[in-house]
């Protein structure tokens, strides 16, 4: 008997013309049956409705699961300042609490309004705050430098777990799983799980290979500035 399997489409921002969202959205929207992207896509993927059609299968826990942001307004931030003091409020169960700075808890904001100026929606830190796709949380004095444009502002954002809404299934393959930011996410929101393989820790003859330098950080930039890197890494390794 011969099986058809369906046809994987990989989708970077490598291989689309439009944003890798939009991409998604229309593959779904299509039916393809196998579709395969990356964590940072999905956390941006908004919901159109299609997720009920589709089981989703997360390979190893997604780790940016809280983002702590902050803006330098002594700087020339005039822009975004003015932008984000007409947009940015606390939900209306915390609003009264704002008016002293002496409280260091964070609380939940709100963002009203959309927006269209194409120069702030090009900024990355705005892309980031607005996100809809996490909770954005603030303190009374962030709140109080963002209102008089004084100071530096934070911001901490958490991935909102109604990204794991209504599809078919949500099935995560990752080892040693409890000992992950998703897990404790996941604990966090009372979500129950239900482990269907045992994590098995097999001993190996493994060889670890790292740069001597503890803030290095691997990058495109770093992939074209030093070419011959990758390939004395592959020499290295395989002399084993």
């Amino acid at each position: 008997m011969l099986f058809r399997s369906p046809d994987c489409i990989i989708v970077n921002s490598e291989v689309v013309t439009d944003t890798t969202t939009q991409e998604i959205n229309k593959l779904m929207e299509d039916g393809k049956e196998l579709i395969v992207i990356t964590h940072q896509a999905f956390i941006r993927l908004n919901n159109t409705g299609f997720h009920n059609y589709y089981h989703l299968i997360i390979d190893e826990a997604i780790e940016d699961i809280v983002r702590y942001k902050y803006v330098n307004f002594s700087g020339d931030d005039t822009l975004a300042s003015i932008h984000w003091q007409k947009r940015f409020y606390p939900t209306k169960l915390t609003k009264e609490y704002f008016d002293t700075t002496t409280d260091n808890s964070w609380y939940e904001m709100s963002l009203v309004g959309n927006n269209d100026d194409n120069i702030i929606i090009e900024s990355q830190t705005y892309r980031e705050i607005v996100d809809p796709n996490h909770i954005h949380y603030m303190r009374k004095i962030d709140y109080k430098n963002m209102m008089e444009r004084t100071g530096i502002i934070h911001f901490m954002s958490q991935l909102d777990i109604k990204l794991l809404d209504n599809w078919k299934s949500v099935h995560i393959a990752c080892a040693a799983f409890e000992k992950t930011k998703m897990y404790h996410w996941l604990i966090s929101h009372n979500i129950s799980m239900k482990v269907t393989t045992e994590f098995k820790a097999k001993e190996g003859n493994i060889h670890v290979y790292t740069s001597n330098d503890p803030k290095f950080k691997w990058s495109k930039s770093k992939l074209g500035k030093y070419e011959n890197l990758m390939t004395d890494f592959h020499k290295q390794v395989n002399n084993f």
